[in-house]
């Protein structure tokens, strides 16, 4: 029996007063650990910056890609190999994943003004698959030879739905770093699964904590500039029952305001012009 050795990292990290990781219903996740409630941080939450870190130090070629738009990716590396098969890539993919890997592919649910539309008409998985990019070169690889091997579309596509077992073994063989490290659930076949090296803990706070829900205003930044004074011009009527043909013109006067109060309950407060002797 072979010995393993495990390496066991503690880490403590001093992190701002936030809402670190929500739940279903956006509440701060917590969790009772020594009698008291504290916060806590998923495992997931945390392995998703520590793969994307993996981007500025390890060679793209060697991580994986966690997407359902597994026809999408396949096909443009299919045409990255050869671009005469632009118009039978996404079907040379969807044969590779679906009769040789016999991953269950679904049209996605279409948006409305969805610019891409070209990604709406490929299928999709069902769920988030993770493959690494050599892999996806070997699958492309196998698409293109066997086209060529092929007289037509239909002939490549029933070729490859007889390559299940290669096709299955290309997807278990050389491992990207972070499918390794992370490991990979498939739901369709338990055969491409992938046993993580690694294994995280939620993690929690040191201290107890109460949770305390944080109300805030937002102030419209046009409606604040349109609260400044500016200079409004108000006709104002002398308040009378009755007037004759000869009534004087409306006085007009100008006065500061704010948008705010209405001009009309303004011109009240303004002193009235004084009656002539026509009125």
């Amino acid at each position: 029996m072979s010995e393993r050795t495990i390496v066991e990292i503690h880490a403590l990290e001093t992190t701002a007063a936030a809402n670190l990781n929500r739940d279903d219903t956006g509440s701060p996740k917590t969790m009772e650990y020594g009698g008291v409630t504290r916060a806590r941080v998923s495992s997931q939450a945390w392995k998703r910056p520590i793969r994307r870190m993996f981007d500025d130090l390890l060679d793209p070629q060697d991580l994986g890609i966690r997407s359902k738009k597994v026809v999408d990716i396949l096909s443009k590396r299919i045409i990255a190999l050869d671009e005469s098969l632009a118009d039978e890539a996404s079907e040379l993919a969807e044969a590779v994943l679906s009769k040789g890997a016999g991953i269950k592919l679904t049209a996605p649910r279409k948006k409305k003004g969805t610019e891409d539309q070209e990604d709406n008409r490929l299928n999709q998985s069902s769920y988030l698959l993770f493959l690494g990019k050599r892999q996806y070169d070997a699958l492309a690889q196998l698409a293109v030879d066997t086209r060529k091997e092929s007289s037509d579309l239909k002939e490549a596509q029933t070729a490859i739905g007889k390559m299940k077992k290669q096709i299955k073994q290309i997807i278990k063989d050389d491992k990207a770093i972070d499918v390794a490290l992370f490991g990979r659930m498939v739901a369709d076949d338990t055969d491409l699964n992938v046993d993580a090296a690694s294994q995280f803990a939620n993690a929690f706070s040191v201290q107890a904590v109460d949770t305390e829900s944080d109300f805030y205003t937002a102030v419209d930044d046009e409606k604040r500039q349109a609260m400044t004074m500016t200079r409004t011009v108000v006709t104002v009527a002398p308040p009378c029952s009755a007037r004759s043909s000869s009534t004087p013109p409306h006085t007009t006067v100008s006065r500061m305001l704010t948008p705010t109060v209405s001009s009309t309950r303004w011109a009240t407060l303004m002193p009235q012009p004084k009656r002539s002797a026509h009125w």
